[in-house]
Parts: C-alpha cells; structure tokens; sequence
C-alpha cells in the first residue's frame, strides 16, 4: 500500500482539496471558499491526531496499536477518525458536502461521486487493518453512532429535496452509513463490495445526465418528465441506474446488501439491522417517488 502512514495520507488528502478547489472555483468562487476553509479546518485535526498518534508511538507508520487505553492515543484516533469522516462526507460532517454537490459541475461530481468515496473508503479500512483498532469498543462506538446519523440522514433528506445533485448528496451520505454498518460488524469486504456498486451506477446516471445536458438543462427530477417517450434509451439508462442505486431486486446492489445484512445478523447486532433495512425501503420509496417523472405522458 503506497500510503502507509499519516503523512503520506494528509499529502494525498491535500493534493484531492486543492484539484476540487480549482476546478470549482470556475463554477463558484463562494462554494470553492467554503469548500477550502472546511477542508483546511479538518485537515488541522488530522494533523493534531497524528501528533498526539506520534507522540505515543514514536511513528507516523500505521502499525498494529497495543496500548488503546491511553488517553493520548484515544485522542488522536478520534481527531483523525472525524477528520476522514468529513473528507468522505459523512453525517454529521456532511454540511460540506451538500453545498459541493449544489455547486459542482456534472463531470466534477462524477469524480467525487463514483471514484473518490471508494478510493477514500478502501484506504480508511486498510488505515483500520494496519492499526488493528476495529475490534476496540471506543472506535466501534464512534462508527455506529456515525452510520445511524448517516442512515437517518440518508432515509428522511432525498424525500424533500426535488434537486438532483442536493439527492445524490444525501443519497451517498445514506449509503455510506450502510458501508460503515459493515465495517463496525468487521464485514469489510461486503461494505467495500457495496460501495463499489454503488460507486459504479452513480457513474452511470451522472453520464446520463451529462448526455442529456448536451441538448438541455437538466437542475430538477421535473425537468425529466416524459423522458422515457422522447429519449428512451437514455431514460432507461438513468432508470436502471436510480433503481440499482436504492438496491431494487434483482440488482448488483441488492445481493451485496444481503449479504451484508446477513453479516450483521450474524453479530447479532439488531438495532443495525433495523437501521439499514429502514434505509433501504425509505430509499425504494424515494427513488420511486423521482423517477416517476421519467413516465409522465
């Protein structure tokens, strides 16, 4: 793994802030300010938690921890655990994010959305395996209480919201949440599985909106209506790929997602469960309630 300590992980972080940065500013100067100031805020606790994870270790390398009942190392694992919850966008670090999706361009977005959080997700678990700290009840606390505000996040926000990009936020926010629900169950390669799917059909329906905004604007679920009758090949591309997103039966999605259920049935760990099954209807329910416009006559 070319990243393989804190350094090295701030360096890569910094270098993905500053490309986002230049190439939104061109669409929005005030969304690229906003987007820098909190990435730099969050970028300071990364680099305090790898002080205070120096400190005790005489090391920025990820080695496996022996001594996570100092108050020290405690410290700094939840400073650089927040710090990489916010560069991922996940609630309640996700204000940010929202605001990004609203005023980025399409091809932009179809970077952040369908590359960076699997990119950013896989070294955020291989951090977690190197420094063998998954199996702690301090950090196991911190992912679940994330992954619920991410679920509840992810449930109830894209009902309300009639913009396409403030959905997708949301919606990714709400995945996520089901990602992590794995990783506090130690389903590592199931919630890497899924997110990679998800990942994947993202990437199909920000291309067909980049098809689509070739010929006119496309802002609101509304300015798709009729698109099955008068782009048919298109509308089932952003069909397909809306429905796989909300893990429809007999997607991709869907069959990783029981697998993963499955994974955190055996743990015995119910109220998840629940959590991730509520979230998958409420994301069957908001989907349906979009992509109705495509049908509209």
């Amino acid at each position: 793994m070319i990243i393989n300590n804190f350094l090295s992980l701030i360096l890569f972080l910094e270098i993905y802030s500053l490309s986002v940065f230049f190439a939104l500013v061109k669409k929005s100067k005030d969304a690229a300010v906003r987007f820098i100031l909190n990435s730099a805020l969050m970028t300071s606790l990364i680099f305090m938690g790898a002080s205070l994870y120096y400190a005790e270790n005489k090391t920025l390398l990820f080695l496996p921890l022996n001594n996570v009942d100092s108050s020290l190392l405690i410290t700094s694992i939840i400073l650089i655990t927040c710090g990489l919850f916010f560069k991922i966008g996940i609630s309640p670090f996700h204000l940010w994010l929202v605001d990004l999706y609203k005023n980025a361009p399409i091809k932009l977005l179809f970077f952040i959305d369908s590359v960076w959080k699997f990119v950013l997700l896989f070294i955020f678990t291989d951090m977690l395996n190197s420094l063998n700290i998954i199996d702690y009840n301090i950090f196991k606390i911190i992912i679940v209480s994330v992954s619920y505000l991410s679920l509840i996040a992810g449930s109830i926000c894209p009902i309300f919201k009639k913009d396409i990009k403030e959905f997708l936020a949301y919606n990714s926010i709400g995945h996520l949440g089901v990602a992590l629900a794995a990783i506090s169950v130690v389903a590592i390669k199931q919630a890497l599985m899924y997110v990679c799917a998800y990942c994947i059909f993202s990437a199909l329906f920000l291309f067909s909106l980049l098809l689509l905004k070739k010929k006119q604007t496309i802002e609101q679920f509304s300015d798709m209506s009729s698109l099955m009758k008068t782009k048919p090949i298109v509308g089932t591309f952003i069909s397909v790929s809306l429905f796989s997103i909300a893990g429809l039966p007999p997607s991709i999605p869907f069959f990783i997602k029981i697998q993963l259920i499955q994974k955190i049935i055996n743990s015995e760990d119910f109220l998840t469960v629940i959590m991730v099954v509520i979230f998958s209807f409420a994301s069957i329910y908001y989907t349906s309630k979009h992509t109705r416009y495509l049908f509209k006559q």
